[in-house]
């Protein structure tokens, strides 16, 4: 019996730890949604501003998150989190790349 209780603690422990990563999962932003709420192609692929393509011959997530934090003269600084900046990296670069 208290086998038996101890192996359905265990399943039950393990249980709650997945679905507790899956909701973090699930809660990291998503950067084509960040790019879209942000309207970065009214810019971008408009031809008014720099074109994105090539990104990745630039830069790496970190560094492309790190001009997220300071964008260059002419570009709009949007209020994203840490998390939301790193995001919208990644998405760029497999995007753009």
């Amino acid at each position: 019996m208290r086998r038996t209780a101890r192996t359905l603690v265990t399943s039950v422990a393990l249980l709650c730890a997945g679905h507790a990563a899956a909701e973090a999962t699930d809660a990291a932003p998503d950067g084509a949604a960040l790019y879209s709420s942000n309207e970065c192609a009214d810019c971008h692929e408009r031809g008014e501003t720099r074109p994105l393509g090539g990104l990745a011959q630039r830069y790496d997530v970190e560094r492309l998150t790190r001009l997220l934090q300071t964008p260059p003269p002419g570009m709009p600084r949007f209020e994203l989190s840490d998390a939301e900046r790193h995001s919208l990296a990644e998405y760029l670069l497999a995007t753009f790349p």
